[in-house]
């Protein structure tokens, strides 16, 4: 599992059961990898903590650790990295993050399989996106543009300004909990067990949906009522899809292969706006 960035130079990889003498300037990234050939060799950390630190600290923008890293924390050294702004941290082995704490420029936040039931300690910002797969974490209170958890046990949301909400096969999740997300204006679930979609009439902001793979027993009347949201995709049948779009024509409803707009059949959503709806429609 990896996560894009923008750099395409600079980015210098090392891996890091043989880390080399120095690395060349300038350095934008580091790339924190094991040995192909030898992919359980342990880390040298010394060494890894020692070339870190004899880099431009202000100019390392991307820290990323291979999934398949043998790293147990991230390096000390990259708290000193003052102008980090991704950390793609997708070790798997990874337990230890506090270098990551203080870092007041960090925008982009990847983890994976973290262990701990709360994020560590971060100095309070406003993230632009944060993933994470597979973790452990009870609740989140993190601000952040873009949030996406998959396979999370995450139990609920605990406040917290955020605009776009991935979910996919979050299992233990309370959705009644997901109002608590300030400004949110996109939700996507996918493989969510929700029984019903009431919580999203506590969600002033959302404007699009997106559901793949809905329960079959999930009660989806919301659709029907609501007056805020625009745009939903929902992968069920065609027949679902009309009832709802027929119901509720201030919608932009459509199943990929079954669209309605303004309570009418459409080609695709195309740019609907349901404030320029006819008075009578509404």
């Amino acid at each position: 599992m990896y996560q894009g960035h923008p750099f395409r130079s600079g980015v210098r990889t090392i891996l890091e059961s043989s880390p080399p003498p120095s690395l060349r300037a300038p350095v934008v990234g580091v790339k924190l990898t094991p040995d192909p050939l030898h992919h359980r060799a342990r880390p040298k950390l010394p060494e890894l903590e020692a070339l870190l630190a004899s880099v431009n600290p202000s100019t390392v923008r991307l820290l990323e650790i291979d999934p398949a890293s043998q790293l147990d924390r991230v390096p000390r050294a990259v708290a000193n990295f003052s102008g980090l702004a991704f950390a793609h941290v997708s070790g798997r082995r990874l337990r230890d993050f506090e270098a990551l704490s203080g870092l007041r420029e960090l925008k982009s936040l990847f983890v994976i399989g973290y262990r701990e039931p709360t994020l560590w300690p971060m100095t309070v910002r406003a993230l632009e996106s944060f993933r994470t797969i597979g973790d452990n974490l009870a609740s989140c209170s993190l601000s952040s543009q873009r949030l996406w958890f998959q396979r999370s046990k995450l139990r609920r949301f605990d406040g917290g300004a955020v605009e776009e909400l991935r979910l996919e096969n979050c299992r233990s999740l309370d959705h009644s909990s997901i109002p608590t997300l300030v400004g949110l204006r996109h939700l996507q679930l996918m493989g969510q067990p929700f029984s019903s979609l009431d919580f999203l009439a506590a969600c002033p902001a959302l404007r699009e949906l997106e559901i793949y793979s809905p329960p079959k027993e999930a009660d989806l009347e919301e659709l029907k009522r609501t007056k805020t949201i625009e745009r939903v995709t929902l992968s069920t049948h065609g027949r679902l899809v009309e009832e709802i779009g027929r119901a509720n024509p201030r919608l932009a409803i459509s199943s990929g292969s079954v669209c309605f707009v303004g309570g009418k059949p459409a080609r695709h959503f195309g740019d609907f706006y349901p404030d320029k709806l006819p008075s009578a429609s509404r």
